[in-house]
């Protein structure tokens, strides 16, 4: 395995345990497929989180998990290390369709409905 790799996996155990220290039981999807965590509490909103060391997100990433995070009910989140910290976002579409069209182009889901 590459050194990428293991950095990425290593980013996505950390996220794994700081929403588990937050009440939630959390999956590592093996190879990343469908998304990188599922997460769920009880009483609690179900999480989609897909993860980037880099925080760059491409245009296809994010739409892939707004869909999939609405056909399962659950709430998309982004999860990206900045410096030693670890940000973890919900997936605002409405907010990142502006910076997914300046990185990567227009997209024909732009018009799809936000998430509330």
């Amino acid at each position: 395995m590459g050194r990428r790799y293991e950095k990425g996996r290593r980013f996505e155990y950390r996220v794994k345990r700081e929403l588990e220290r937050q009440g939630y039981v959390v999956f590592r999807c093996a190879g990343s497929k469908p998304v990188d965590l599922i997460a769920m509490k009880r009483g609690g909103p179900n999480l989609i989180v897909e993860c980037k060391l880099n925080g760059k997100f491409s245009r296809d990433d994010l739409w892939k998990l707004f869909f999939l995070a609405e056909d399962a009910g659950a709430v998309p989140m982004i999860a990206w290390k900045e410096g030693r910290l670890i940000r973890l976002k919900r997936l605002d579409i409405s907010e990142d369709v502006e910076r997914i069209k300046r990185t990567r182009g227009d997209s024909s889901r732009q018009d799809q409905s936000r998430i509330d």
